[in-house]
């Protein structure tokens, strides 16, 4: 759930709401809702227009609740987990022994562990409880913002998020024949969700939102892989992709194909990763 500041903003500011309508052009209905936070959401050309006006980011708008909190610090418990190799029972033990279901619902954001298994879960990653919670907040506050733009989108028929050589921002609904692509407006105003993006490079939307079915990937499609947030990318030959398992992208050794991987003397042919991109979204 999301809660908006609106209501806090103009106290302090002493603006009232007919000022804001008469201002930014906002229906006084709209206007009156989000303040008493009775709006079911919000369209975004308002939020676009609203952080405009009051000169502030989306974040200092919208509050996430304690779920999306979850959420964040259960990614920040999944990349601890995955940097060190170990699957959900392994970490479960050195973690008070909880179980494996224990441990999927921290990382699936379901609820967090307490005080005592925070403290653990810091330890093993080499940091504070508050750097583990505040690290998640911080990634609750771009990411989750960030995907639920994405969803719009996708929800909209855009495919791709591009970035132009000016670093303009666009949406498109494919990258066939070079196309531009249709301009969406409110866009640029979310520019710095988007700093990942090199000038003259794009974001597959799908990708982004895990929507993307790895199942319907050809064999030795060219990828990018690791195993944790802080690795660099490495380029494999995609093999299968396995849902049972914490490593589910199956590769070819090396960067070798399914033709060239049979000239090799080794036993081991294939290697798993927990992260998996394809090529054309290389950095």
């Amino acid at each position: 759930m999301i809660q908006n500041n609106l209501s806090k903003i103009l106290g302090k500011r002493q603006l009232e709401i007919t000022k804001v309508n008469q201002d930014t052009g906002i229906s006084r209905t709209t206007i009156t809702s989000l303040y008493y936070n009775r709006a079911k959401g919000i369209n975004f050309d308002t939020l676009s227009t609203l952080c405009e006006y009051l000169d502030i980011t989306p974040n200092e708008l919208l509050n996430f609740t304690e779920e999306r909190e979850n959420k964040a610090i259960g990614k920040r418990i999944k990349a601890i987990r995955l940097s060190l190799g170990l699957t959900g029972k392994e970490f479960g033990h050195l973690i008070d022994n909880a179980s494996s279901g224990v441990v999927a619902n921290w990382e699936n954001g379901v609820n967090k562990p307490n005080v005592e298994r925070l403290r653990r879960i810091a330890e093993i990653g080499l940091m504070t409880v508050d750097e583990l919670i505040s690290e998640g907040k911080r990634e609750m506050d771009n990411i989750t913002f960030r995907g639920y733009l994405l969803e719009h989108l996708h929800d909209k028929g855009y495919r791709y998020i591009i970035k132009d050589e000016f670093e303009e921002i666009y949406a498109i609904e494919n990258l066939q024949n070079g196309a531009v692509g249709k301009f969406v407006k409110w866009l640029t105003s979310f520019s710095y969700l988007f700093k990942d993006i090199e000038p003259e490079g794009h974001l597959n939307i799908a990708v982004e939102l895990g929507l993307f079915d790895w199942s319907t990937v050809p064999d030795n499609t060219p990828v990018l892989v690791r195993n944790n947030v802080t690795e660099p990318w490495e380029y494999r030959h995609f093999y299968k992709y396995s849902a049972e398992s914490d490593y589910p992208f199956i590769c070819y050794i090396d960067g070798k194909t399914s033709y060239t991987v049979k000239s090799i003397q080794s036993i081991v042919k294939y290697d798993n990763w927990a992260f998996c991109k394809l090529a054309e979204e290389g950095e």
